[in-house]
């Protein structure tokens, strides 16, 4: 036993998960099945990474096991700070920006989680993760009221159980509420998207151009974002989480994003 308690105090950083399987098959059998273990092999990562190749971004989408039992029980241990709250760099393998690609750790310590002393881990499991990509963990915390007065549509966008803005993490995800002239929503008459837009500067660094999530919770768990769209003859709604760079949609197909929720238009 004792030299079982050694081994796991030793944990070295690029321990392979087939390493800690023998006593951990459990927590290596949900890590499986987490965005974690598909950190670098996953689609979404491959086609931005197919562009830069920079070595920077290897830094979290770590080779072969992805963030692995090593990653974060190893001797370098890494939090979830590492790689959800980083200050992109100016340029490929540039000098630090200051201006921050994910914030949510940010968010999270300006939420009621945080001073309600909710941690990450305790939404999040550490060995399976699930976030943006679970779509009924998403469905089950979104929800929207639309309501037509006359050709303007009032639409209100609430979340429930989260401690950080939505949507969080990469600034590719975005939320687009589509309000629409059919039922099927394939004709949309007017558009809003929930993101976090990061441009270029003049000489080649970045910042936030605009911020129009759904803040933190700072009351509780709940809270809300409202829009005020033009848009007569509007019947229906759509809510769709997009989950990388537009460019990408095509080639990735329903790997790009889902609907959220659908709905139809109110009328008081």
């Amino acid at each position: 036993m004792l030299l079982l308690l050694l081994a796991c105090h030793t944990v070295p950083h690029d321990a392979r998960h087939t390493d800690c399987a023998t006593c951990h098959a459990p927590q290596v059998a949900a890590w499986s099945e987490s965005r974690h273990a598909v950190a670098y092999s996953n689609p979404i990562f491959q086609h931005s990474w197919a562009e830069t190749q920079d070595p920077w971004c290897l830094t979290c989408h770590l080779p072969d096991d992805g963030v692995t039992c090593g990653t974060c029980h190893g001797l370098k241990k890494q939090t979830c700070a590492d790689c959800h709250e980083f200050d992109l760099p100016q340029a490929l393998g540039g000098a630090a920006s200051g201006t921050l690609g994910q914030s949510t750790v940010s968010e999270w310590r300006a939420s009621g989680a945080a001073a309600a002393g909710t941690g990450c881990i305790d939404c999040h499991p550490p060995h399976h993760p699930a976030g943006g990509h679970d779509r009924g963990r998403v469905r089950a915390a979104v929800d929207a009221a639309v309501v037509a007065r006359g050709d303007t549509v009032e639409a209100a966008i609430s979340v429930d159980g989260i401690g950080h803005a939505f949507p969080t993490g990469d600034p590719f995800r975005r939320l687009q509420l589509s309000v629409c002239a059919d039922l099927t929503c394939t004709q949309p008459l007017a558009r809003v998207e929930l993101e976090r837009r990061l441009e270029r500067t003049d000489d080649g660094s970045w910042m936030l151009d605009r911020d129009t999530r759904i803040p933190p919770p700072a009351d509780g768990l709940r809270a809300a974002r409202s829009f005020t769209l033009h848009a007569p003859g509007a019947v229906a709604w759509e809510l769709v989480m997009h989950l990388t760079d537009p460019q990408h949609a095509a080639e990735l197909g329903p790997r790009a994003g889902y609907i959220v929720a659908t709905g139809p238009v109110e009328r008081p």
